[in-house]
């Protein structure tokens, strides 16, 4: 078997890939990553190209050569603009072929999530800008590597999950993330167990949200600045002379005396329609009085 260097119009697709539809999204975006992985610029000025052959086997007696692995290499090639692309030329046994063609497409390893990970935070740690790591690993976007590099903030049994491979789907990551760490121990101990992660994930977030304590409500803060004749008349309707020196904290007290009445009234309805075991909290309130 040797390596040579094939132009693309004497290489031919194989027929039994005439089951893969190359025109769908999903294929079609994969022959697009390879085209921007070939095209990458690498420090040196080169480009990253194509770095593992194509295997194809000759045509009887002819100059034309059909492709056995790298179709998706072979077609993503041609819209990097490429003319020629480096083949493997096999041996021409039909079975031995089937053999290589079949096992390429039925036993591709799959590789795991954290895996996959530790490999593009080894690439961001080594200076790669995300782009390029986008291209080299073949990823969708830069979230998907936020989310890879998320299972490096997880607690360590958060890690573990990822580890051990109950979590495949990198949409998961964030939701684990949102656990509590002893919800994360428990969701390990259960995956450990047999139960489905992402299932279990699910479950102990809607009974984290059910057992979170409601927070307590914020102080209102409000500003007013009043014109002589609106304090004369805000005075009037409180009971209180507008020409005090102390106007402004006689107000303000004024107006607790006034929230504190209201105040057991306003609870009352609003513990009729929820839960809410805190509903009055003083205001705190600034008032300009020139």
């Amino acid at each position: 078997m040797t390596i040579v260097s094939l132009p693309l119009e004497d290489l031919k697709t194989n027929p039994k890939q005439s089951d893969i539809d190359f025109s769908s999204p999903e294929n079609t975006e994969r022959v697009e990553r390879i085209a921007r992985s070939i095209n990458l610029v690498l420090p040196n000025g080169d480009k990253y190209g194509i770095r593992e052959p194509l295997e194809v086997f000759q045509n009887g007696d002819t100059d034309t050569y059909t492709i056995n692995k790298g179709e998706y290499r072979f077609r993503a090639a041609a819209q990097a603009g490429l003319t020629e692309v480096p083949c493997l030329v096999v041996d021409s046994d039909e079975l031995i072929r089937e053999y290589d063609f079949t096992s390429s497409n039925t036993l591709r390893r799959q590789v795991p999530l954290y895996e996959l990970a530790a490999s593009v935070k080894y690439h961001k740690e080594k200076g790669f800008n995300t782009d390029d790591i986008i291209i080299l690993h073949g990823l969708k976007n830069g979230s998907y590597v936020s989310k890879l590099m998320a299972i490096f903030k997880l607690p360590k049994a958060g890690i573990e999950l990822v580890k051990k491979e109950f979590i495949q789907d990198a949409n998961n990551i964030y939701d684990l993330k949102a656990l509590g760490l002893e919800n994360v121990k428990l969701a390990l101990e259960r995956c450990e167990a047999g139960e489905s992660a992402p299932a279990v994930i699910k479950e102990l977030l809607q009974l984290q949200k059910k057992q979170a304590k409601p927070s307590a409500p914020k102080p209102y803060r409000a500003s007013f600045s009043f014109t002589e004749d609106q304090c004369n008349l805000l005075a009037k309707k409180l009971g209180i002379n507008p020409d005090l020196a102390d106007f402004k904290e006689v107000f303000l007290a004024k107006l607790e005396e006034l929230l504190e009445e209201e105040a057991p009234t306003a609870k009352q309805e609003k513990e009729s329609t929820s839960d809410s075991t805190e509903y009055y909290q003083k205001a705190e309130i600034e008032v300009d009085h020139a």
